[in-house]
């Protein structure tokens, strides 16, 4: 009994590593090439600070902020672009009737940034119900 338990572990083994292994393709497979453009971290980061420097409109400030908090966020650093949304929006609540729209993107990248860290009560009070 044990050697026909070993080769059908034997058995299953091969068959979910032909299962999972890799299959190669060419791009001729796929058409064109697939090209990903996205803005670095450090990119966006640079976009702000010199937005900051030069005093730039709150409009230009949000979205120079939303950005960053893009570009943390595809990185991974769901910690970073929280506190980058919430100091973009610590920024310009004072010019939210200049940018509603934009305020209110900013202020919904901050909700999903503390919902991606289980931060659920400060997503829901970032988010007001309509």
């Amino acid at each position: 009994m044990a050697s026909a338990e070993a080769i059908m572990i034997a058995i299953l083994s091969v068959a979910f590593a032909a299962i999972l292994a890799p299959q190669s393709q060419s791009n001729e497979d796929f058409g064109s090439p697939i090209v990903v453009t996205a803005t670095s971290v450090a990119d966006a980061q640079k976009t702000l600070i010199q937005c900051l420097e030069r005093n730039c409109p709150p409009k230009e400030n949000i979205n120079a902020t939303i950005a960053l908090v893009e570009a943390q966020f595809i990185g991974g650093d769901f910690a970073s672009a929280r506190q980058t949304a919430q100091a973009g929006m610590n920024r310009n609540r004072p010019y939210i009737a200049e940018a509603p729209v934009d305020f209110s993107e900013l202020r919904r990248a901050s909700a999903r940034m503390a919902a991606h860290l289980g931060l659920i009560e400060e997503a829901r009070h970032e988010t007001p119900a309509n």
